[in-house]
């Protein structure tokens, strides 16, 4: 499977991540990305690497995408999701989360790298049933092991509710989950640097995707995350106007 460009800088920029010390990153990218075949590349790379692969996913038909993709790029995935469990390569699977919250996340290896598709389907929110507290606290167990790494991919991040948003980035790192509300003041400089070291985003221009890309002082341009951190909030909110520019365009058709 070829990556396109746009996704081979996403894998670059989590690595890069990965390197400066964040266990943690999360990947944004409008629906029509390929989201999966990057996710799919994400584990290849890990197991090329020797370590083992986690992908955890929120619904039955996803399982089938993702496993697909997997496949494609000539991997054998074990699968944990009810009515599907089959064990293939231990080293991989990829797993339906309500099944993992009903049996543990001990039903499966213990992963070197933990990919969490539709990552926004895990926030808290006011009323949140005990179905999504329960997957919330699933992604939040995993998160907490520092010895394994963890991929955040959504499209839309930020729905309009600040809380669940704040919920979403807890999980790449606890301290977000109280994250100020006046986050564009000068004092928050230091915050805004530490969330845009965790972020990976990429807008759609067109039909093409392009990564996001800083202009430092120096005026050289730099990609995401390391020169993002005026921007590290609005790449959220970014994403869900191109999500719904994306769908309007589609619905025309």
């Amino acid at each position: 499977m070829k990556l396109r460009p746009y996704q081979r800088e996403a894998m670059t920029q989590a690595r890069a991540a990965f390197a400066a010390g964040a266990g943690s990153v999360l990947v944004v990218a409008p629906t029509g990305s390929g989201k999966t075949v990057l996710a799919a590349a994400c584990a290849r790379s890990a197991l090329d690497r020797g370590g083992r692969a986690l992908v955890i996913v929120p619904r039955r038909e996803i399982v089938h995408q993702t496993v697909a993709k997997l496949e494609a790029v000539g991997l054998d995935p074990s699968i944990v999701a009810a009515g599907l469990d089959r064990q293939h390569d231990p080293r991989l699977t990829v797993c339906m989360a309500q099944t993992m919250v009903r049996r543990s996340a001990d039903c499966v290896q213990p992963p070197t790298l933990v990919i969490v598709d539709e990552a926004h389907t895990c926030t808290l929110a006011g009323g949140v049933g005990r179905s999504k507290q329960a997957r919330f606290e699933l992604i939040q167990k995993v998160a907490a092991d520092a010895a394994r790494h963890l991929i955040l991919v959504t499209a839309t991040p930020h729905s309009g509710n600040e809380d669940a948003f704040r919920s979403l980035l807890s999980l790449i790192n606890t301290e977000f989950a109280d994250l100020p509300h006046d986050m564009e003041s000068d004092a928050r400089s230091e915050t805004r640097i530490k969330l845009a070291q965790h972020l990976v985003q990429m807008y759609r221009n067109g039909r093409a995707m392009q990564p996001i890309y800083c202009i430092d002082r120096d005026g050289h341009r730099q990609p995401a995350p390391e020169i993002c951190a005026e921007r590290a909030l609005a790449l959220a909110k970014l994403a869900i106007d191109n999500t719904i520019t994306y769908q309007q365009k589609e619905r025309r058709k």
